[in-house]
């Protein structure tokens, strides 16, 4: 797989999923004001989210010393992904809410124990993975995929 097709897959699949994620939870956070405003604001959001996405390919890239680890990956390496996506949502979402960047409204459920937002952090556990294996499958190689 030529490199910078996967990460063009990866980036056009990543930005899909999260802005669907984005537009979904909306309603989660406080109003966003017009359909459009808040339109914006997620495919904004969502372009923010597959950055993180796209650093996390690199920073596995460098760890398995294989520009598209994800193709041949064994599952430990999507959970790794995932759990980077996790580490990096909390982190994002702590600065997000201590900056004001953005308040959840009532209907938020959060972390117990924490005043963090679930649906923005299952989001970056969720789509990370999902991301690479889709781009993965876009690409053909789904059977190289070891379950194992």
């Amino acid at each position: 797989m030529r490199v910078l097709s996967a990460y063009f897959r990866i980036f056009v699949v990543g930005v899909f999923l999260n802005f669907v994620w984005e537009m979904a939870q909306a309603p989660l956070y406080q109003p966003m004001g017009t359909f459009w405003h808040a339109t914006v604001r997620c495919a904004m959001a969502s372009l923010g989210d597959e950055l993180i996405i796209i650093l996390i390919a690199l920073l596995g890239s460098l760890v398995s010393r294989s520009p598209d680890w994800w193709v041949r990956s064994q599952t430990r390496s999507y959970v790794a992904a995932a759990a980077g996506g996790l580490v990096i949502a909390i982190v994002v979402e702590r600065w997000g809410l201590d900056t004001g960047r953005w308040t959840y409204g009532s209907r938020m459920p959060v972390l117990p124990g924490t005043d963090l937002g679930l649906s923005p952090l299952t989001q970056m556990t969720v789509l990370v993975p999902l991301t690479f294996y889709a781009a993965t499958i876009w690409h053909g190689h789904a059977k190289e995929i070891d379950r194992g």
